[in-house]
């Protein structure tokens, strides 16, 4: 969790603090009990492959937590030789929201606008929340949900 609000902190260039950023993954972690995966450690020696070994706890705890994918925007750090064995595979950011999308339409559009609404500081709108997710890299996402907030559905 410390890597992801580093990189949130350098993502953001700054602009959001390492403190708003811990603020932030604690939300994830709350809103998504069973996200956390625990016991990873013993796994993380027996993961070869890895162009960076720094990315190996990653693979490890989607070995522990059962997942089938892993979901990055940074599949070359992931190759295939090292995940398929595993029963692992890469998602992009965009097709995993494209995934969610297809399957819960109704819920996907409910979750859009209730982080949009969530969103304080600063405030941002619906709109300004998709050209956020469109410019983060979910371009498919953010062209194939849109409609439903232009046409009011």
């Amino acid at each position: 969790m410390d890597e992801t609000v580093r990189g949130i902190h350098l993502a953001t260039k700054g602009r959001v603090s390492e403190e708003r950023a811990r603020t932030r993954v604690y939300a994830m972690n709350d809103a998504f009990e069973d996200a956390r995966v625990e016991g990873w450690e013993p796994l993380e020696s027996a993961i070869t492959g890895m162009p960076d070994p720094d990315d190996r706890h990653v693979v490890a705890a989607a070995v522990r937590g059962h997942a089938s994918a892993i979901v990055t925007d940074n599949t070359k750090d992931f190759p295939e030789t090292v995940l398929e064995p595993l029963g692992l595979h890469t998602r992009s950011s965009d097709r995993f929201l494209l995934d969610l999308l297809h399957r819960h339409p109704a819920r996907a559009v409910a979750c859009v606008a209730q982080t949009a609404d969530k969103r304080g500081h600063p405030p941002v709108t619906t709109e300004g929340f998709l050209e956020a997710l469109s410019a983060s890299g979910a371009k498919g996402f953010v062209r194939e949900i849109a409609p439903y907030f232009e046409s009011g559905n």
